[in-house]
């Protein structure tokens, strides 16, 4: 797998790049249209709040009540969310000023963000790459007996069990879940364009992007056709590690991850050696 290095050069001219993101996805194509490339984004994930949350609102009336000593954001739409069900239906005022007696932990600059506009202090910023492994890492000095975790689309088993080893008593917390689009024709387009090699690479920015394109190619009949095609001659962008780790349990090395697990950091350094990068797999196809 290629490390980012600091070329001058960026350009993705004449390359087919597949994206599959959802909320970003205007941006993503923007930044590959600058390089030159050209662009098709399927939108892969749809985060679905969960309905009828009596969790959230016993959550609030945990913090309030002193319940915890450590609160850990992990996505800033997640804790959008869950302001949003309070707007609704709980104390929010209380819950906010309840949240500032407590440690709070953010897992990255969203969350940050999204904590800041309430006003809400963060103790610990997690650094990248922001896994579980950095929550862990980041909270491993605080002095805490129990803690809440704001779960992300999925459940977050490696943290919740890494932090209840130390005797914590842990309760995650559910907002939303991440689920299919509800229109798959973008996502099954995208597995025929793998299929037939239309793309020279595939920019892989989330887990969940990979596993619904799996699901939708099981769907179709051809998943064992798209992961022959990403690992023999399609080039796998990868954010950063979790998504490099999810691609190669299915049996796909990246053959590129930046540095830094952002956006436009990846789009612009994967230009860099793109060209180098889609050669280089053609090359081997043919041994």
């Amino acid at each position: 797998m290629y490390d980012a290095q600091p070329l001058v050069a960026m350009s993705l001219k004449g390359l087919h790049i597949l994206t599959l993101e959802s909320r970003r996805g205007d941006l993503v194509q923007d930044l590959i249209e600058e390089l030159g490339g050209v662009c098709f984004n399927a939108p892969s994930v749809r985060e679905r709040p969960l309905d009828a949350n009596p969790q959230v609102i016993q959550f609030a009336q945990d913090v309030i009540a002193g319940r915890y000593d450590m609160v850990i954001f992990t996505t800033g739409v997640g804790t959008q969310y869950l302001l949003d069900v309070l707007n609704a239906s709980g104390p929010v005022d209380t819950f906010l000023e309840s949240l500032k007696t407590i440690q709070i932990v953010a897992r990255g600059p969203k969350p940050i963000a999204a904590l800041s506009e309430l006003g809400i202090h963060v103790s610990v910023s997690v650094p990248e790459s922001y896994t579980w492994r950095e929550v862990r890492d980041a909270t491993a000095n605080i002095k805490c007996t129990s803690v809440a975790v704001q779960e992300y689309g999925v459940p977050n088993s490696e943290l919740i069990g890494a932090l209840r080893e130390r005797g914590l008593t842990v309760t995650p917390i559910a907002i939303y879940r991440w689920d299919l689009p509800e229109d798959l024709a973008p996502l099954e387009q995208a597995v025929r364009r793998i299929c037939d090699r239309w793309c020279h690479a595939v920019i892989f920015l989330s887990s969940v992007q990979f596993t619904n394109l799996l699901r939708v190619a099981e769907r179709m009949g051809l998943r064992d056709a798209m992961l022959s095609a990403l690992q023999r001659e399609v080039v796998t962008v990868s954010i950063g590690p979790v998504m490099s780790d999810t691609l190669i349990r299915e049996g796909v090395r990246p053959d590129f991850e930046p540095k830094h697990p952002k956006l436009p950091t990846c789009v612009r350094q994967f230009g860099e050696l793109a060209h180098e990068l889609v050669a280089a797999k053609r090359d081997r196809r043919r041994e």
